[in-house]
Parts: structure tokens; C-alpha cells; sequence
């Protein structure tokens, strides 16, 4: 889905757009034989099949959200040269976001796949972009060599050079330790519980890795 609208205001032409996609019955892997959450520390015989360690199913019942609005200017300056700006906002919700494999995001909990509900880490936020476009003057139809002979034109004209700049938001961080099976279900590299607010407590500038939250 994408509604948009054109206007031309003076010598600039405005876009506006909105573009929204939903998608369904992605897939993710799931351990069936994984333990369920206890104070009990990790075992096999937590497990629902104890010959057996981990037993991956590739499941299609992941979701994905991606909402976003679009802005950009295009100013033009006689029939060379083009320059355009933009902004995006975006914001793209998923379980099965941080995908590593084309089989599927590997969830944490393999009963809770909501838990895995977050921003997809590969959109950015804000993206703001401008570029120009300048066509050379040279060949047919342009100030210079226009006629110069058959082929001259058809060599020296068309060509153009540009200029393209891209700056956006960064990246997403999702915390994750390599200590002890907290949950006990034999899984490590575990996500952390946020017990805080999530605000840093100290100003900017007076920040660091080791702080509290």
C-alpha cells in the first residue's frame, strides 16, 4: 500500500507518501525438544524426548509490520540539473526480524514466540538522502558540439555526473550474555530481562557501557 501525493510548489516539485506492508506466515526455527523455563537447572530429563537433544522445526507462523513515511523536494534548473532531498521515518515490527538463515530466526523460547516481538535491526528509523544530477552540455541539442559531424556527438554527449548523500539512523542493539543458563533450557546467549526503565540515569556526556539503567 502506497497512497502518496505530488505537488509542485513554485520551481519545486514536493512528494509525500505513506507505505505500509504486512506479511504473514513467515518462517522461524523452534526447538521442540527444549525443557520449559524452571528453577530446576538444565537436563535431559527436562526434556519432552530424552534420547534426543535439540529437535529444530521450521514453523511459517512468524509476522512482520512495516510502516513508513516518505518526503522529498525535487528542484531542476533549466534542463541539466537536478537536485533532490528526502526523509524517511520508518518503523518495522517483527518476531522473526533478526534472521541469520533464509530458514528462519532461531527463537529464544519455543513457546513464546512473541517474546521475539521487536524493530526489525536492518531498518533504520530516519533516513535522509539528496543528490544531484548534472548532464554534461555537450553533444546533440546542448551548447556545445551539437553539430560538429556523425559521430562526434553520438561519443562526447549523454553522459552525466552526480553527487549521492545518505545519512541514517543507526542500528538497533539487542544486549545478550554468554554466561549461565538462567532459564534453565540449555540455551545460552540468552536476551537479559530489563528490570529498569531503560532510561541511562546519567547525563549525556557522563555516560558509559558500565553504568545503570
Amino acid at each position: 500500500m502506497e497512497p502518496h501525493c505530488r505537488t509542485p510548489i513554485g520551481t519545486i516539485g514536493l512528494r509525500a507518501s505513506y507505505v505500509g506492508t504486512l506479511s504473514l506466515d513467515q518462517l522461524y526455527q523452534r526447538d521442540l525438544n527444549q525443557p520449559l523455563p524452571s528453577l530446576t537447572p538444565s537436563s535431559s530429563t527436562g526434556r519432552p524426548y530424552q534420547s534426543y537433544f535439540n529437535i529444530w522445526w521450521l514453523g511459517d507462523g512468524g509476522t512482520e509490520s512495516f510502516n513508513a513515511l516518505e518526503v522529498s523536494a525535487t528542484k531542476t534548473y533549466g534542463k541539466d540539473l537536478t537536485f533532490n532531498a528526502g526523509w524517511t521515518w520508518a518503523k518495522d515490527i517483527t518476531d522473526v526480524g533478526d534472521s541469520v538463515t533464509i530458514r528462519g530466526n532461531q527463537i529464544q523460547n519455543a513457546f513464546d514466540l512473541k517474546a521475539e516481538r521487536g524493530n526489525n535491526i536492518d531498518t533504520p528509523t530516519h533516513r535522509v538522502f539528496g543528490y544531484a544530477i548534472y548532464s554534461l552540455p555537450f553533444g546533440r541539442g546542448q551548447r556545445f558540439l551539437g553539430n560538429p559531424g556523425p559521430w562526434l556527438p553520438g561519443l562526447l554527449g549523454g553522459w552525466t555526473t552526480s553527487c549521492n548523500t545518505v545519512i541514517q539512523s543507526g542500528e538497533f542493539f539487542t544486549p545478550v550474555f554468554s554466561g549461565y543458563d538462567t532459564a534453565n533450557v540449555g540455551v545460552f546467549y540468552e536476551r537479559p530481562d530489563r528490570i529498569g526503565s531503560g532510561k541511562l540515569s546519567a547525563p549525556p556526556g557522563r555516560r558509559s557501557t558500565t553504568g545503570s539503567i
